[in-house]
């Protein structure tokens, strides 16, 4: 399919921009991308949001980012460490 993208970088911003707009109910696939391309330059980006007067913001690449082990898990295998968060 053609695009009218000048370069690789803008065709996958296009891709990026489109899934926002299609799956913007499900909430897995923006937290994967964020998690996978927050190490890009290019597309790093903070998440803010603000309710009731009080902000808080999530930075690129921030430990928070990564999901701790589920204590079922970690009940089966005493031996797996819990992530760093």
């Amino acid at each position: 399919m053609a695009t009218d993208a000048p370069n690789c970088t803008e065709a996958l911003r296009l891709v990026i921009d489109e899934r926002r707009r299609e799956f913007a109910m499900l909430g897995a696939p923006r937290l994967i991308d964020l998690k996978r391309l927050n190490r890009e330059d290019w597309f790093r980006k903070d998440i803010v949001h603000t309710a009731d007067g009080e902000t808080w913001t999530l930075p690129a690449n921030d430990l928070r980012y990564i999901m701790p082990v589920p204590q079922t898990v970690l009940d089966f295998n005493p031996d797996m460490p819990q992530y760093e968060r």
